[in-house]
């Protein structure tokens, strides 16, 4: 079978710090495939069969316990 198309993803990553008294507390927001765009990753054994993940949108945050 022939390759896929080529194909571009759009993402981003912010983070940032918040101090409260002693505490440093980190947010973070991360976005992968930003305009959800259906494409097939040339090295995944299964793109012949399904699409890569879609729209992928990540929120954190990091309070460290001490």
């Amino acid at each position: 079978m022939a390759p896929p198309e080529a194909y571009y993803l759009i993402g981003g990553n912010f983070n940032y710090q918040l101090k409260v008294k002693n505490q440093t507390i980190r947010f973070s927001l991360s976005v992968n495939n930003a305009l959800n765009r259906n494409y097939r990753s040339y090295l995944n054994r299964l793109r012949y069969f399904i699409d890569e993940q879609g729209r992928n949108i990540t929120f954190r945050i990091i309070i460290p316990i001490n």
